[in-house]
């Protein structure tokens, strides 16, 4: 894998600091750096699931088919 560069930096710094701006502003200025990166990984993980429940497609993981039975069989 090829090293991360200083503009690989430069091209995603943007929308990183602004999400970590805006949970410092919820949070507040006097919260630590690791909560405030906890709190965003957390976010992710919700848009994750609501983008996922919105398109109608299953949660990642294993999911559980049921089963449907026949109505000819008994």
């Amino acid at each position: 894998m090829k090293p991360i560069t200083v503009k690989d930096y430069e091209e995603v710094a943007d929308e990183f600091f602004a999400k970590y701006h805006f949970v410092v502003k919820e949070l507040g200025e006097n919260t630590k750096p690791e909560q405030v990166l906890k709190v965003m990984e957390s976010l992710g993980g919700l848009v994750m699931k609501k983008r996922a429940e919105d398109q109608g497609a299953p949660l990642i993981g294993f999911v559980k088919v049921p089963e449907v039975e026949d109505a000819g069989e008994s």
